[in-house]
């Protein structure tokens, strides 16, 4: 159990890096110009690329110069304060959504990120898995991190790879016996 807990725990910080990666921010910033500029003239190299990256289905310049028109003629929105729910929700009202489908699922992609104005609610669950490692782990594990810890200038001198080496050695001859 401790095993399949700590390589699912590895997978969920991994994936979390990924989400905060500066590749998945191009990937936003692109989606965004594709959106919300429905003012400026369309850049086909852009859609081409989001199209090739999520594999859609059909050719989305057609569908963007046809979302674009729309919208200059129909959404009546302050600039300031449109987001991808707010386009949702036009989208919803218009009935775009059923007429759009790649540009809906390209909404449906950007409605699916983690990112908030405030870091802190991206991050609301990592106090409850603190409480939640602490119940369950072990009193001999939890002691150990406490002493670790407390012992700082122990454990650096400790990570010097000389002493290192030393210390993986004699564990892997623990382990052998």
């Amino acid at each position: 159990k401790i095993n399949i807990y700590y390589q699912g725990l590895d997978t969920i910080l991994n994936n979390l890096k990924l989400c905060f990666s500066e590749f998945d921010y191009c990937k936003m910033k692109q989606i965004s110009e594709l959106l919300f500029k429905w003012n400026e003239p369309l850049n086909e190299t852009t859609a081409k690329h989001v199209q090739e990256f999520y594999k859609l289905d059909a050719d989305i310049i057609p569908e963007l110069r046809f979302y674009r028109q729309y919208a200059k003629l129909n959404f009546l929105i302050d600039y300031d304060h449109i987001n991808f729910i707010n386009l949702g929700c036009l989208f919803i009202q218009h009935g775009l959504h059923n007429n759009i489908p790649c540009i809906s699922k390209l909404l449906y992609t950007a409605l699916s990120w983690p990112v908030t104005s405030n870091a802190e609610n991206s991050f609301s669950t990592l106090p409850r898995l603190k409480t939640y490692l602490c119940h369950t782990m072990g009193q001999e594990k939890l002691s150990g991190l406490a002493l670790i810890a407390i012992e700082q200038e122990l454990v650096n001198k400790l990570m010097e790879p000389e002493r290192l080496n030393g210390i993986v050695e004699k564990f892997i001859h623990q382990m052998k016996e």
